[in-house]
C-alpha cells in the first residue's frame, strides 16, 4: 500500500513538472492564454492522468508482472508511454482544431509520453525491491 501511494505520488510530481514546463513553452514560444485556457488545461490533464494511471497504467503493469514475472520489466516503460496511450492520443489528435490547436495537442501527447515512461519505470523499481508474489 505504502509503495502504491509513493508511485502515485511520483507521478503526480511528475506531472506537475511537466505541465509547467508545456504551459511555460505554450506561453513564451506559441501564444499567451488566458487564466481561464490554464485553468481548464489544468483540470483535463488531471483527469487524464487520474484516469490512466488508476484505470489503465497500474492495472495493466500489474497484471504483466503476475503473468510474466519480471522477464519484461525492461519493456514496462515503453509500454505505458505509448501503447498504453493510444487511446488518449487517438482522442487528443481527434479533437485537434475543436478543443485543441495541433501545437497544443502535440504538448499534450508529449506530456502523456513522459508522465507514461515515468509511470513504468517508477513501477518498476518499486517492484524490484520488493520480492514478487
Amino acid at each position: 500500500m505504502r509503495s502504491r501511494f509513493r508511485l502515485f505520488l511520483k507521478t503526480f510530481f511528475v506531472w506537475l513538472v511537466t505541465i509547467t514546463a508545456i504551459l511555460l513553452l505554450n506561453e513564451i514560444i506559441i501564444e499567451h492564454q488566458s487564466f481561464k485556457d490554464v485553468s481548464g488545461f489544468l483540470i483535463t490533464t488531471f483527469g487524464y492522468l487520474v484516469i490512466l494511471s488508476l484505470l489503465i497504467y497500474y492495472p495493466t503493469l500489474g497484471l504483466l508482472t503476475r503473468k510474466y514475472q519480471q522477464h519484461y520489466f525492461k519493456w514496462y516503460p515503453v509500454i505505458c508511454a505509448f501503447l498504453l496511450n493510444i487511446p488518449f492520443f487517438i482522442f487528443s489528435n481527434v479533437m485537434i482544431n475543436t478543443a485543441f490547436k495541433a501545437t497544443e495537442a502535440l504538448l499534450f501527447d508529449c506530456m502523456f509520453i513522459i508522465v507514461g515512461f515515468y509511470f513504468g519505470y517508477a513501477f518498476t523499481q518499486i517492484q524490484r525491491k520488493r520480492p514478487i508474489a
